[in-house]
């Protein structure tokens, strides 16, 4: 199985990799992501690291790593300004809150439809006829709502046709 395979319904699934392999593809197919837009940078940073350390321990005599350490502390007053792992940190935790704050506010079912069930009259015959239909149209309503911004569920329910069909199956 690879670490990304379509299942019968059409939902990707991702496998867990004792490698972490599919941990890196989900990172970087990541739309928008932080990590996305500076891996290139920080690639080229580690390799110059590997470079100036190997010239530093290897190639220089005592005289080139004078000047070398004379060097890396005047380019050392100009890196203080920006600290790469504060910046990091702030984005993921920006990231992080807004996620929550998306889990907290999108809107749920099951509070309204308890609200509703608690609103009927105690001892309804067609009780719960009403609650059944009220549930359907809310899900169907949830649905909808969210396949506007939702690529999957768009992919999965493109028009009204499927969820009928989606329904009916069960």
């Amino acid at each position: 199985m690879s670490p990304m395979s379509n299942t019968e319904d059409g939902k990707t699934e991702i496998s867990d990799s004792p490698v972490g392999g599919s941990f890196k593809s989900v990172l970087l197919r990541w739309r928008r992501s932080v990590y996305q837009l500076i891996w290139k940078h920080l690639l080229i940073y580690a390799l110059t690291y590997i470079l100036l350390s190997v010239l530093y321990q290897f190639v220089l005599n005592e005289d080139g790593k004078k000047n070398f350490r004379v060097l890396a502390e005047h380019c050392s007053g100009y890196s203080r300004s920006i600290n790469l792992m504060i910046m990091l940190g702030f984005f993921t935790s920006t990231t992080m809150q807004r996620l929550f704050n998306m889990q907290i506010t999108i809107p749920g079912i099951a509070k309204s439809i308890t609200m509703f069930i608690l609103s009927l009259k105690p001892g309804l015959p067609e009780g719960p006829i009403i609650i059944e239909k009220y549930s359907r149209w809310q899900v169907l309503t949830w649905v909808l709502t969210f396949r506007l911004v939702c690529k999957p569920l768009r992919t999965i329910y493109p028009d009204l046709m499927s969820l009928q069909n989606a329904a009916a199956k069960r």
